[in-house]
């Protein structure tokens, strides 16, 4: 899942439930894969220095046989398998990858790229943010507390020598903002943040996920019901729920805005947003671009919010390409363009 509002947990909406969906996230589990024992990765816990915990998967550098298939169901969504073998072979470290996942999911989201860029040479780590998967629970902070938490972690893990340079962020819509506001903190330490779909700032965002709820089709009377109540919310309803939200958060959520940040940015920056995105358009990722010489922004036609990040088989080697290139730069060099290329044919 990404920044979105749970249709079940919406019931009997009203200002005060939407608040406390807008500033605490559903915990998703994870998913009972057997990889990590498959192919004996590990689930390790950090704690920073304010005492948040946080829990994350690391996956070494390796050729593990893994192999990904995507295809599109007869509802045009998209199914992927994955497998992988537990036979390993060492392949040279090439840098370090730190993903972070959407609103209400967890590491696991990132799982197949962590196993298909390990296979490059880049190991991985999986992190559960503040609040979800198996990380302590903290107040959300759509951005600003997240990238403070991760900063910790990334210079915890370099300073016991789990992490090489160079070393990037990967993240999608609340995760991939997470990158964006992680940047002046590492900026000294990363290489590179690539991120799909991220949400110019927390007002933006929230209104997003309301309104990609609004716009479902749902199924089923409880869905029906929810959907109903959503609907007849007026904008000054989301804007009281947003100032609840912000007071049981104790930040301004109208006030958390990942542009100035980006526009100030001195790392490479890679945008990749789906021409279907309905919950943030496109056109933000071209907007946050146009800000800095140091962010590019490409739209991949046919995808939305939440399948472009899925579309492993088509975008692992470019964004590897792009990656690698920006560890070859130095401070008079122009970031790396992005290359891509057609889209495969299954």
């Amino acid at each position: 899942m990404h920044l979105a509002l749970p249709l079940a947990l919406i019931a009997s909406l009203g200002v005060g439930t939407l608040a406390k969906h807008i500033a605490v996230p559903e915990r998703t589990p994870h998913l009972n894969l057997k990889i990590e024992q498959t192919i004996a990765l590990e689930r390790l816990n950090h704690t920073t220095a304010d005492g948040i915990r946080l829990s994350y998967l690391f996956v070494p550098s390796a050729k593990r046989d893994f192999v990904y298939d995507v295809k599109r169901t007869e509802t045009n969504g998209l199914r992927f398998d994955m497998r992988v073998k537990n036979a390993q072979a060492s392949v040279p470290t090439r840098g370090s990858i730190i993903y972070l996942h959407g609103w209400g999911s967890n590491g696991d989201q990132f799982t197949p790229w962590a196993l298909a860029l390990a296979e490059q040479g880049f190991s991985g780590v999986n992190v559960d943010l503040r609040g979800h998967g198996d990380s302590a629970d903290a107040p959300a902070g759509y951005g600003p507390r997240e990238a403070a938490d991760i900063t910790d972690l990334v210079r915890g893990l370099l300073a016991q020598g789990r992490i090489q340079p160079p070393i990037y962020l990967m993240g999608t819509s609340y995760g991939g903002s997470t990158a964006l506001f992680a940047e002046p903190a590492l900026r000294d330490v990363i290489a590179g943040i690539v991120a799909f779909a991220p949400f110019q700032s927390a007002n933006e965002g929230i209104r997003g996920a309301i309104r990609e709820a609004q716009d479902t089709q749902a199924s089923g009377i409880r869905a029906r019901i929810t959907l109903a109540a959503l609907g007849r919310m007026n904008d000054s309803d989301i804007d009281a729920a947003i100032d609840e939200a912000s007071e049981q958060l104790g930040i301004s959520l109208r006030n958390v805005d990942a542009r100035p940040i980006v526009a100030a940015s001195q790392t490479c920056i890679l945008l990749l947003h789906g021409a279907d995105d309905r919950m943030f358009p496109a056109a933000s990722s071209h907007e946050l671009a146009a800000s800095t010489p140091m962010a590019s922004a490409t739209t991949v036609n046919g995808h939305g919010h939440v399948d472009l990040p899925m579309r492993l088989d088509w975008l692992v080697a470019p964004v590897a390409t792009w990656v690698a290139a920006t560890s070859q730069r130095t401070n008079d060099n122009a970031c790396p363009s992005f290359k891509l290329p057609p889209e495969p044919t299954h």
